[in-house]
């Protein structure tokens, strides 16, 4: 248990501190510095997965209070569309976000597309669950889905002591954990954030992060 709660509060101040990196950047005009943290990211995700996900982005970090006030008020938010779950669309943010990057460098337009992003991913998690922008519209989660496909290190359930209580599942914010036979679950690597809240909730402790 204080395992978990060391986790989970080194989670909370590694986002408050990258939040707080990120605005700064955006307040004195150095965004560019930001490309720098997500390159590291996508070459950490190659080898231990996507930790920018769950511990560095901004967007992820704003999806938490906005979880909070949703969870105390006992209203749930809309699925995803079903004309939105497609792979597709994250790869149409991609290009459009390089395209406004190249767009505001060639021209010279005082454009924050990065902020412009955080911001439309926080008002899809006013709307949407989660997945719906973190799984089929972040245009970063369409490159580090791919980068992590070579990960040696995850979240792993412990199949043989797995009791199926589904917890896990509730919790996790990209729905990346599958049932397999007799109700044992499995984290599909390439799309789990690393935001360990699987490993919070699993009431007997088989979630572990590990090599996979």
């Amino acid at each position: 248990m204080a395992d978990k709660k060391g986790v989970y509060y080194s989670r909370i101040v590694s986002q408050i501190i990258f939040l707080t990196v990120f605005f700064g950047l955006i307040w004195t005009g150095f965004t560019q510095v930001w490309l720098v943290i997500f390159g590291v990211g996508v070459i950490g995700s190659l080898f231990f997965g996507r930790f920018y996900c769950g511990w560095v982005c901004p967007i992820n970090t704003l999806s938490r209070p906005i979880k909070w006030v949703y969870k105390k008020s006992g209203k749930n938010r809309l699925k995803t569309p079903s004309i939105l779950r497609k792979n597709v669309w994250r790869w149409v943010a991609l290009i459009a976000f390089i395209s406004g990057i190249v767009y505001v460098k060639t021209t010279g337009l005082r454009l924050p597309v990065f902020l412009i992003v955080v911001l439309i991913g926080a008002g899809f998690f006013l709307v949407f669950g989660e997945e719906t922008f973190h799984k089929y519209l972040c245009p970063y989660g369409a490159i580090l889905s791919v980068a992590s496909k070579f990960a040696r290190y995850g979240l792993i359930v412990d199949k043989s002591e797995c009791i199926g209580c589904g917890k896990c599942q509730e919790v996790c914010p990209n729905n990346t954990i599958i049932t397999l036979d007799s109700d044992v679950r499995y984290i599909e690597d390439r799309e789990c954030l690393n935001c360990f809240r699987c490993e919070e909730s699993c009431p007997v402790d088989v979630i572990k992060y590990g090599k996979t």
